[in-house]
């Protein structure tokens, strides 16, 4: 892609030039946004990966993902804590599987985790962040004051 790649986190990506962007590309243009922002997280690039995760898994606008991000911005959750939320969603379910019952089918585990997905609500969003935030150290933040607001 020419010229200088720009993301933000509160916008959705232009869907044409994120999918023009690889891997890489993505991720620096995530770490970027957050320097020029002065977002300072630990682990910045794997901060990133998680932003370029979800960010790719709102691509399809009928997914469980976009339609519970549309569902949490009209509740007051800003675009940019709703992946954070979804984030933490993502790193949370394996991490449930892991404690509980393993013994469900790939296709089971998706089902559960586009079930979590639709059901989940804007006071649910800071317990997510929350426990990923104890189990992995990837700079996830829920801005509870401007959710509230």
């Amino acid at each position: 892609m020419n010229g200088p790649t720009i993301y933000d986190a509160d916008s959705q990506p232009h869907a044409l030039q994120w999918r023009a962007l690889d891997g890489k590309e993505r991720i620096r243009a995530v770490v970027h946004f957050h320097v020029q922002c002065g977002i300072a997280v630990p682990h910045l690039k794997w901060h990133a990966l998680m932003h370029v995760n979800i960010e790719n898994m709102l691509l399809p606008a009928r997914s469980p993902m976009s339609r519970a991000l549309q569902r949490l911005q009209d509740q007051g959750v800003g675009r940019h804590d709703a992946i954070h939320t979804f984030a933490a969603v993502t790193l949370a379910h394996p991490v449930d599987d892991l404690m509980g019952d393993t013994r469900l089918s790939p296709r089971e585990r998706q089902l559960a985790f586009n079930s979590a997905i639709d059901a989940l609500t804007r006071a649910q969003c800071h317990s997510y962040v929350d426990k990923a935030r104890k189990i992995f150290n990837l700079g996830l933040s829920f801005d509870r004051a401007r959710a509230n607001a």
